[in-house]
């Protein structure tokens, strides 16, 4: 059976369905028995739902009634933040 640790190296794995059948297997036999990693996976996956969310709600198109001034402001903002990292 695997541990905590170990578990933690296949969450992703796991949630998409591209484990090996039986590493998925031994990943859920952990799960059945941890309730510290059933908690972190659930967690887990509701911030994977909440970013999506978020991200789709950034594709939707910026209200009328924001300024086009804000939004300038917004976008040399970000653009700046991105070149500092590169």
């Amino acid at each position: 059976m695997l541990n905590c640790k170990e578990f933690e190296q296949f969450i992703d794995d796991y949630i998409d369905g591209s484990l090996p059948e039986n590493v998925s297997r031994k990943v859920y036999l952990h799960l059945l028995a941890c309730g510290d990693c059933r908690s972190y996976i659930t967690a887990y996956q509701s911030s994977i739902e909440m970013g999506k969310a978020i991200c789709d709600k950034l594709d939707s198109e910026v209200p009328e009634d924001v300024p086009e001034e804000l939004i300038t402001l917004v976008l040399e903002n970000i653009k700046q933040k991105g070149s500092k990292e590169d």
